[in-house]
């Protein structure tokens, strides 16, 4: 049987931009109005605010830096 090896500690710093808080899902993000379409300019800026609230909004630009303790 090969040794045990302990698995990584998780990452609890909560100022880097992968830090999952423990209250945080996907139902967790209530954006206003609801995205309908024809009011997509507004639903878009709510999101990105609440998104840049969490710190998340690098994931969706593609601007986040990979750290290396990542790979």
């Amino acid at each position: 049987m090969p040794p045990r090896v302990a698995p990584p500690k998780p990452n609890l710093d909560a100022s880097s931009p992968y830090y999952v808080h423990p209250g945080d899902g996907p139902s967790f993000v209530t954006v206003t109005p609801l995205l309908v379409g024809s009011n997509y300019h507004s639903w878009s800026r709510s999101m990105k605010r609440a998104l840049g609230a969490k710190m998340k909004l690098d994931f969706i630009y593609g601007t986040i830096l990979v750290s290396l303790g990542h790979i």
